[in-house]
C-alpha cells in the first residue's frame, strides 16, 4: 500500500517571529507471506515511513524549521510458528532500518533548543517473541531485542538501547478476575561522557468485571519504585522515568 501526507505546520509565538513549516511525503509498504503449513509460515517486508522534524505536526522550533522530514527505510525477514496443539506462539525476525535528517540536542551547546542533523542512521538487529498457555487461567508472554546502531561515519549513536525486552504473565484468577504483571528491561544508552544506566521496571495491573457492562481497572505503574532515567534531555541531562502510580478508573460499556 502507499499513504501520502502534506503537513503544513503555523506555529505562532507570543513576542516572536512565528514559524512556518511545510512538507510532504510518500510512504510505502509491501510484504509476502509464505505458510510451510498450517503452523509455520515466513515473511518479508519492506516499508518507507517519514517523521515530522518535530515529531509532532502541533510543534516547532526555530532550530529545525529548515528541516527534511525524517525518512526510513525498513526490510525485515522473519518466521511465525505455533507449537503444542497452539499452546505456544513464537516469531523470529532480523531487520535492518536505515534512517535519514535524524533531529538530536546539539551535544556542543547548552540550549535545548539547538539542534544537530544526523544525515543517516542504520540499525541491524533480532527480535524473538513468545507466548505460552501454562493452563486455560495462565499465559506467560515476552520478547527481546537486540540492534546495532551507527551514522553514516560509523559512530554510535547517542541515546540508542541496544537491549531491550520484557516478561510478563496474565492469571484469570475468577471468571471476572485477571491480575497482570509485567518486567520491562532497557538496556544502557550510549553516550560518550555521561551513558544512560539500564533499568528494569514493573508493572502490575487487574481488571475486575463486576458485569457485562461494568469494570474496574486498577493499575501500579512502577510497582517497586524504581528511580531510572526514561530519555534525555540536553547537555548530559535526563528526564526521570515515572514515579510508583496507582491508579483505578470505571469502564462502562452502553
Amino acid at each position: 500500500g502507499l499513504r501520502y501526507e502534506e503537513i503544513d505546520t503555523l506555529y505562532v509565538r507570543f513576542g516572536r517571529a512565528p514559524i512556518d513549516q511545510s512538507g510532504d511525503s510518500v510512504t510505502g509498504r509491501i510484504g509476502l507471506v509464505y505458510d510451510f503449513n498450517e503452523n509455520t509460515a515466513i515473511y518479508a517486508q519492506y516499508s518507507t515511513g517519514a517523521t515530522h522534524p518535530s515529531n509532532s505536526i502541533v510543534t516547532a522550533s526555530a532550530s529545525n524549521r529548515e528541516s527534511d522530514f525524517i525518512k526510513s527505510e525498513q526490510i525485515e525477514l522473519g518466521i511465525k510458528q505455533q507449537l503444542l496443539d497452539g499452546r505456544l506462539h513464537w516469531n523470529l525476525a532480523l531487520f535492518d532500518i536505515v534512517k535519514n535528517n535524524l533531529i538530536e540536542d546539539d551535544p556542543d551547546s547548552p540550549d535545548p533548543a539547538d539542534f544537530t542533523t544526523i544525515p543517516e542512521q542504520t540499525s541491524q538487529g533480532v527480535e524473538l517473541g513468545f507466548s505460552f498457555e501454562v493452563n486455560p487461567n495462565i499465559q506467560i508472554y515476552g520478547n527481546a531485542s537486540l540492534l546495532n546502531a551507527e551514522t553514516d561515519t560509523g559512530d554510535t549513536p547517542n541515546y540508542v538501547p541496544e537491549e531491550t525486552g520484557n516478561l510478563g504473565i496474565a492469571w484469570s484468577a475468577l471468571s471476572n478476575l485477571q491480575v497482570i504483571a509485567d518486567a520491562r528491561y532497557v538496556g544502557e544508552r550510549f553516550h560518550p561522557s555521561i551513558p544512560i544506566p539500564s533499568y528494569t521496571v514493573v508493572d502490575a495491573s487487574a481488571r475486575w468485571s463486576i458485569s457485562d457492562k461494568l469494570s474496574l481497572p486498577v493499575r501500579a505503574d512502577n510497582l517497586f519504585d524504581e528511580l531510572y532515567a526514561s530519555s534525555p534531555y540536553y547537555s548530559s541531562t535526563w528526564l526521570v522515568g515515572k514515579r510508583r502510580t496507582f491508579g483505578i478508573t470505571a469502564d462502562y460499556n452502553f
